[in-house]
C-alpha cells in the first residue's frame, strides 16, 4: 500500500451526537438543482433527534421533480447519481487550508463566535450504538421558555427546498424522513461565497420550529418581501404529493406563469427558529454539502465555518492483538447547551495516517484514513470495515456540550498480513491532520 491509498471518513457534524443518520431517497427539482438523491435524518437517538442525514439531488435543472425520485438503498451509502464520487483527500476541494471561511455560524449570526457543539460530524454514539453523523448539532438555549433562538442563513443563496411536516409521521420534503422535521435547504453558488470557494455549496437546516410559509421573508429580484412560498414550492393543494412536497415549482401555483426569479436570502437573514420538530430535544442539525447536494458530498461543516487555524488535536498509540490502536483527542472548552463560545472550538480532525519512514525520514509506505470516504462507504453506520486488507474499527466516546474532549479510537488490525510492516532501520509514525492541514505527529518506538 502506498501513500496514494486513502480511506476517508466523514464525522457528522460535528463530533458529538444527538441526531441519527439515515439515508433516504430524495430528489430536488427546479432552478439550480437537478433531480437526484437526498437523504435526511431518521431514527432515534440518545437525547438527540431521531434521524439520519439525508441526500439531495444537485446540478442544473429547469423542471421540478414530479415523478419517482431515483432509488437508493435506505441502509446508507453513496447515491447513484451518475456523478463521480469525491476524490479522497485531506482537505475538501475548494477549501485552501483554511485560508478563508465562506460561512457564518447560523446560530450566532457571526464569524467570530461559535455555539458549543453538542454532536460532532462523523463517528458518534447514538443511544449507545455506533452511528455516522453527517452534520453538527447546535442546541437552542435550554432556559429561554420555548423556541426563541433564531437561525440565520450561513451565506447568501437560493432556497431550493423548504417545508413544514404535514404530519408528525411525514417528511417536510419528499422522501425526507419525518425525523428531519421542518427544514430549509439553500444553494450557494461561488458568487454567493465571495470567491472563497470554487464549488457550489448546499446548507441544510433541520428540526426548525414551524415556518411561516405563507409570509416568509425572502428576496425576490433583490427586493425584501414576505412571500407566500406555496406559489414557488409544492407545499399544499391538489398538485402536492409525496414525490414533490417541498420542492420548487416551474410555474406559479395561481397564475401558471413561468417562475423566472427564485426566492433568495442574504447572509445573516433569519430563516427560522431552532425547534425540536422530528427530534427529542431543541437543536439545529446543520449540514454542508459540496458540489452536489447528495449525502455522499456531505462535508464536515468546520471546513467552511470560522474557527482558529491551529493544532487542537493530539494522539497516542496502544498495542493490540495483531495491530495498533490510535487514540485521537480534540480538546475544547465545554459549556451549557446552546451557549456561545469563541473560535477555539475546533472539531475538525480529518485524516489519521500510519507512516513508515526510512532512516532519512523519506516515506516508504502509508495507510491513510480520511473522513471524507467513510461517508461514502456502502454502510457508513458500520464501525468495522476492511481497507487494503487491513481491518479498521472506529470506536468513539460519547460526547455532548458538557464534554471537554472529543475522543475516538481507531483500531488497525492485520497490518503485517497486509504487508504493512516496519523493517530494520525504519520508523513508524502516526500523523493526525485537521481540515486546515495542521498535523500532530507521533513516532512509535
Amino acid at each position: 500500500m502506498k501513500s496514494s491509498h486513502y480511506l476517508i471518513w466523514s464525522f457528522s457534524v460535528v463530533f458529538a451526537f444527538g441526531c441519527a443518520d439515515v439515508d433516504l431517497v430524495d430528489g430536488l427539482g427546479g432552478e439550480g438543482i437537478a433531480d437526484g438523491d437526498m437523504g435526511d435524518e431518521g431514527g432515534a437517538g440518545d437525547g438527540g433527534e431521531g434521524g439520519a442525514d439525508g441526500e439531495e439531488g444537485s446540478g442544473p435543472s429547469s423542471q421540478p421533480q414530479t415523478g419517482d425520485p431515483p432509488s437508493e438503498s435506505d441502509e446508507g451509502g453513496a447515491p447513484s447519481t451518475g456523478e463521480p464520487l469525491p476524490e479522497p483527500g485531506a482537505t475538501p476541494e475548494g477549501v485552501e487550508a483554511c485560508a478563508s471561511f465562506p460561512l457564518i455560524w447560523p446560530t450566532t449570526n457571526s464569524d467570530s463566535m461559535q455555539t458549543i457543539v453538542h454532536d460532532a460530524y462523523g463517528p458518534r454514539l447514538l443511544g449507545g450504538a455506533y452511528d455516522w453523523h453527517r452534520g453538527i448539532d447546535l442546541p437552542g438555549a435550554a432556559d429561554d421558555d420555548g423556541f426563541n433562538d433564531p437561525v440565520h442563513a450561513a451565506a447568501a443563496g437560493t432556497i431550493v427546498a423548504i417545508g413544514n411536516q404535514p404530519s408528525a409521521s411525514t417528511g417536510a420534503i419528499s422522501n425526507f424522513s419525518y425525523s428531519s422535521g421542518n427544514l430549509v435547504v439553500i444553494e450557494h453558488q461561488p458568487a454567493d461565497l465571495g470567491g472563497s470557494s470554487d464549488e457550489t455549496l448546499y446548507t441544510l437546516y433541520m428540526h426548525l420550529d414551524e415556518l411561516e410559509l405563507d409570509a416568509f421573508p425572502v428576496r425576490i429580484d433583490g427586493q425584501a418581501v414576505e412571500a407566500d412560498l406555496s406559489e414557488y414550492f409544492y407545499l399544499d393543494g391538489g398538485d402536492t404529493n409525496a414525490s414533490n412536497r417541498g420542492r420548487p415549482r416551474a410555474t406559479f401555483k395561481t397564475s401558471g406563469e413561468a417562475i423566472t426569479s427564485r426566492p433568495r436570502v442574504e447572509q445573516h437573514d433569519t430563516i427560522g427558529i431552532i425547534g425540536d420538530s422530528g427530534a427529542n430535544y431543541e437543536h439545529l442539525h446543520f449540514e454542508v454539502r459540496e458540489s452536489q447536494a447528495t449525502s455522499a458530498y456531505a462535508r464536515n461543516p468546520y471546513a467552511y465555518l470560522p474557527h482558529l487555524n491551529e493544532t487542537r488535536h493530539s494522539a497516542s498509540v496502544v498495542d493490540i492483538e495483531d495491530g495498533l490502536r490510535v487514540l485521537v483527542e480534540v480538546e475544547r472548552e465545554p459549556g451549557e447547551m446552546g451557549s456561545p463560545t469563541d473560535l477555539h472550538q475546533q472539531l475538525d480532525v480529518e485524516v489519521v495516517s500510519l507512516q513508515i519512514l526510512d532512516a532519512d525520514e523519506e516515506l516508504v509506505d502509508e495507510l491513510s484514513l480520511s473522513f471524507l470516504e467513510v461517508n461514502n462507504l456502502d454502510d457508513p453506520d458500520e464501525p468495522e470495515f476492511e481497507f487494503e486488507g487491513v481491518g479498521v474499527d472506529l470506536d468513539p466516546e460519547d460526547f455532548d456540550s458538557s464534554d471537554a474532549s472529543w475522543l475516538l479510537s481507531v483500531d488497525f488490525v492485520g497490518l503485517e498480513a497486509a504487508g504493512f510492516e516496519v523493517g530494520a532501520g525504519e520508523q513508524l509514525r502516526i500523523e493526525v491532520t485537521d481540515l486546515c492541514g495542521n498535523r500532530f505527529e507521533l513516532d512509535v518506538d
